[in-house]
């Protein structure tokens, strides 16, 4: 466990790895804070990744009050270029998580994918990402099984993209276990 807080003026760039988050990889109940002028930019996932910017792993909890996540890229398998949660997610007040990079034939989750529980909020940002595959989903989130998705305020999710065109939003859901959405106000 631990706390990890990122204010303005923090930058994490340029960072490559192998698999599971090469900007940051927080697991087993680490909480992480991100504020305005932080920036989480440029990382590299190689191999079977989760996280090209972030991971957040179970029992761990991610608050993005600000800042930006942006030009993370996941080459192999991937799932989140941009943001890869199973814990609990919040991205709100001016955050945002833009021009963020799937390519992979098995990569879902250009912004953000999440198997946990994600809250957007504020005047978030999610644009700008894309998949580069036409068998993918979610070029903005993807939504996995099991996850929870809830968006209020006046948040921006578009100009997001597959292979095969516009694709802001993908709930993956089966017949016995649904991926839910709530949605107060505009989106």
């Amino acid at each position: 466990g631990g706390t990890i807080v990122l204010n303005s003026g923090a930058i994490l760039q340029n960072n490559k790895a192998a698999q599971f988050g090469s900007g940051i990889l927080a697991n087993n109940r680490v909480n992480i804070t991100m504020e305005d002028g932080a920036i989480i930019r440029n990382n590299t996932n190689r191999n079977y990744e989760l996280g090209g910017g972030i991971l957040i792993g179970n029992s761990s909890t991610f608050t993005m009050n600000g800042g930006e996540i942006s030009g993370n890229t996941l080459t192999s398998n991937s799932y989140g270029a941009g943001v890869f949660t199973e814990g609990t997610t919040t991205i709100c007040g001016n955050a945002k998580i833009t021009n963020n990079y799937a390519n992979a034939p098995r990569g879902d989750g250009g912004g953000i994918c999440t198997t946990g529980s994600l809250m957007l909020g504020g005047n978030a940002e999610i644009t700008n990402n894309y998949v580069g595959y036409s068998n993918n989903g979610g070029g903005g989130i993807f939504a996995d099984q099991g996850s929870r998705l809830f968006i209020s305020g006046n948040v921006k999710v578009s100009e997001n993209m597959s292979a095969s065109g516009s694709c802001n939003l993908y709930l993956n859901h089966n017949e016995y276990d649904t991926a839910p959405i709530t949605v107060t106000g505009e989106l």
